[in-house]
């Protein structure tokens, strides 16, 4: 026959300032010495049953067998005491009468770490995986995840829900295959409609360089006296490129060659006038003239 495993520990260690501590403090200053020995009794009974106790009757009695002098009255007190003071967690302690805290889980744990434990840890507020404290932040690892509290009842529940969730997925994937399959096939025919569509709309604004005879007429329709040639061998040397824009409409720009023009002669005019004032005045255009702008004289 397997010998059991041991859950409890044989001995714990206790800080050698624990009557220093605050809420010990105020307990010795409420209950004197009764208050730290029943503080001291807690503790082993915890550590003898693990990293938490139930209180009840039954504990509350055993300890006062080992208590004189303490009523029954006055142990609640500590303990109601001890909790308010958060000495033990206060949730655990009102909802399912738990006597624990983060730091008897955590000395328990890092004195028992050699051990191989099995089966469930209820009650934890503390991360344990492998009985080694806050090395798992893993929330979907094998390991314990600390803090939900979750009981024997609880788990049992939501292993019912993810049972019943895989039945009824499973019932709706067989119910709706056929669905899914005409909805997939139509659905890949629509992508299949827009992408023609995009191509044909694509096809129909893609630019077509004109021929020269094009532009040449269109040219002489302005009267804009833009060398055709010269504009369709310019354009096509750069590839039909207006900056670093593929050209959209070849028309617009033989109007902004138009344009520049115009510019160009009304320049070039202006400065033969002023060139023509000076010499009509018999003045030498100075050095560097370039003959911009009309004469104020």
């Amino acid at each position: 026959m397997a010998r059991p495993n041991k859950i409890g520990l044989d001995y714990f260690p206790l800080d050698v300032d624990i009557f220093e501590d605050e809420k010990v403090s105020a307990i010795s200053g409420e209950f004197g010495i009764k208050g730290e020995i029943t503080v001291i009794k807690l503790l082993c009974a915890i550590y003898r049953n693990g990293y938490f106790i139930l209180w009840n009757d039954l504990l509350k009695f055993k300890l006062l067998r080992s208590l004189p002098g303490i009523s029954s009255e006055l142990i609640e007190s500590i303990v109601n005491r001890l909790v308010l003071w958060e000495f033990f967690d206060k949730t655990l302690f009102d909802s399912v009468k738990v006597l624990t805290s983060r730091g008897i889980q955590r000395r328990y744990f890092e004195a028992s770490r050699r051990r191989k434990t099995e089966g469930e840890l209820p009650y934890l507020l503390i991360n344990v995986c492998n009985n080694v404290v806050n090395v798992c932040n893993n929330p979907f690892s094998d390991c314990i995840n600390a803090g939900r509290n979750l009981t024997k009842e609880n788990k049992e529940k939501k292993n019912k829900e993810k049972i019943q969730k895989k039945a009824d997925g499973a019932a709706f994937l067989s119910e709706h295959t056929a669905y899914d399959s005409v909805k997939i096939q139509s659905g890949d025919a629509a992508i299949e409609e827009r992408k023609s569509s995009a191509q044909k709309k694509e096809s129909g604004t893609r630019f077509n360089p004109p021929a020269v005879e094009e532009v040449a007429a269109y040219c002489a329709e302005r009267r804009n006296n833009v060398d055709a040639h010269s504009w369709w061998d310019f354009y096509q040397s750069k590839g039909w490129m207006v900056g670093k824009n593929k050209m959209k409409d070849w028309k617009a720009a033989v109007r902004t060659w138009e344009q520049r023009h115009k510019d160009e002669t009304r320049t070039k005019e202006n400065g033969n006038y002023r060139k023509n004032e000076f010499l009509r005045y018999g003045n030498t255009p100075p050095d560097g003239f370039k003959g911009k702008g009309r004469s104020t004289i």
